[in-house]
């Protein structure tokens, strides 16, 4: 069943007609494959967004392989459903591995996501408080992912808040790195 939101969106979208089958074969895959082909069924189900993958890509958000979590959260990065916002700021907070926050990060702003401001703002200034990161890393992050962080603020900020985000972004950028 597609929600109001899915709709929307679906009309909004370009995209041919892609026979339940093929979206039913790459679930199989992403649900029973190794990691290679989750990764790639990630990646095919978020290019044909076909929303009844969506489900099945929210619950791949969980998966053992960061890999995997990551290339689902830019496939429903791609799909814009409003079903996985809860369970992608879940990942950006809770997911020890960068890249999949990264992706879980890019794809809440890609969808306006506005409760992800709030951790914009505190990513912004380099407040950390209450996002999980995986202790080695966190420890031995380099200068290019804290500033990737800091970047990825920065435009959603500019996205969600718009010149209202104009001073807080200034600010930060006069401040001393």
């Amino acid at each position: 069943l597609m929600t109001e939101q899915s709709k929307e969106n679906a009309a909004n979208i370009d995209i041919p007609d892609v026979p339940k089958s093929v979206c039913e074969s790459l679930v199989k895959v992403l649900k029973d494959g190794v990691d290679v082909q989750r990764c790639a069924a990630a990646k095919a189900l978020g290019s044909l967004q076909h929303f009844d993958g969506v489900v099945p890509l929210i619950a791949a958000l969980f998966d053992e392989d960061p890999d995997v979590r990551a290339d689902v959260a830019e496939a429903l990065s791609r799909i814009k459903d409003k079903r996985a916002l809860r369970q992608l700021l879940d990942n950006f907070i809770g997911d020890p591995d960068t890249d999949v926050k990264r992706y879980a990060l890019r794809a809440l702003v890609n969808m306006k996501y506005a409760p992800v401001v709030e951790w914009l703002e505190k990513l912004l200034r380099e407040e950390e408080d209450g996002i999980q990161w995986d202790e080695v890393d966190f420890f031995d992050r380099e200068w290019d992912d804290r500033e990737d962080f800091r970047l990825i603020a920065i435009e959603g900020l500019g996205e969600l808040k718009g010149v209202d985000a104009v001073p807080d972004i200034v600010a930060v950028l006069n401040d001393e790195f």
